[in-house]
């Protein structure tokens, strides 16, 4: 399913932030603020920034020397722009005063800065620096791990310490790329069922044919006395249409449909208790080879 890597995060994820002809220290700057740009926004959304932001030069300098008012002209594009100018501005002036106009090298300093969270600082260090030590978690990585069973959480933060607990290590930096663009292609808040190969290995899967079946019973003893193209029309509205969303919609709108999707499948799962949230190696790494043999 990921074996074609032709989803939007692919072609202009965060690793096409950076001009490979720039000096490292821009480069590393340019892809922090693609990754700061990136928070509730489709890719295509940020890459567009991103590529008016160098119009005039994308480095510590240039920015230092445009207004936050300029800066939020050139990434309007983008979720939250006004916020995002603001940190943009913070950001910058905390890495000429205390970095020497480059990004910081550790976990702790890229969490002290405005508008960076553990997601981006862990995706940072892995793409600019080539260090893996954490899982990138955003809405796709949060989602998908929990139909698939592999975390039980309510937020992203709560799933990363749960896959890190127990996902070997060789295998945090490619969930994360794997997910988005799975989430983005596929398995997004409405899922596409049909077109994923490993549904039968999927909980969640099991759940929404349940689902619909209960929910379809319930709606035809309501109308049972009522005109039957009422009753049809009814039984219409429980059919499952995929093609309501975008392929890639925004994460912001994936967050709003998720809070109902992930809600209602947790409902069908009993509350684990902490020793059962810790997954079993041995089945979730058979899980975890079944779905890098489907992207391969």
């Amino acid at each position: 399913m990921r074996k074609e890597r032709n989803a939007p995060v692919d072609e202009v994820g965060a690793e096409a932030s950076a001009t490979a002809s720039d000096p490292p220290e821009d480069r590393r700057f340019q892809t922090l603020i693609g990754l700061l740009l990136s928070s509730m926004t489709k890719d295509q959304q940020t890459n567009q920034a991103i590529s008016n932001l160098k119009k005039d030069g994308l480095n510590v300098q240039s920015i230092l020397k445009r207004s936050e008012e300029e800066i939020d002209k050139q990434i309007n594009v983008v979720g939250f722009h006004k916020t995002k100018a603001k940190n943009i501005k913070k950001v910058t002036q905390i890495l000429h005063d205390k970095y020497h106009d480059d990004v910081p090298s550790t976990l702790e300093e890229l969490l002290q800065l405005p508008g960076i969270g553990p997601k981006m600082s862990h995706l940072y260090l892995q793409i600019a620096l080539g260090r893996t030590e954490g899982i990138g978690v955003d809405i796709h990585v949060h989602r998908i791990s929990n139909r698939l069973g592999w975390a039980n959480s309510t937020n992203p933060e709560g799933t990363r310490r749960q896959l890190e607990s127990w996902l070997p290590r060789e295998y945090w930096q490619e969930v994360n790329v794997l997910f988005v663009g799975f989430g983005q292609q596929i398995c997004a808040a409405k899922p596409k069922c049909e077109m994923c190969t490993i549904h039968k290995l999927c909980p969640a899967f099991r759940g929404i044919k349940t689902s619909k079946k209960s929910n379809k019973k319930k709606r035809k003893s309501k109308y049972s006395e009522t005109e039957s193209e009422e009753s049809e029309a009814s039984e219409g509205s429980e059919t499952y249409d995929s093609d309501d969303d975008d392929d890639d919609e925004s994460e912001q709108e994936d967050d709003d449909d998720d809070d109902v999707s992930l809600g209602a499948e947790k409902k069908r799962k009993k509350k684990s208790s902490t020793s059962k949230r810790k997954m079993k190696s041995d089945d979730n790494l058979m899980d975890i080879e079944d779905v890098i043999r489907a992207d391969s």
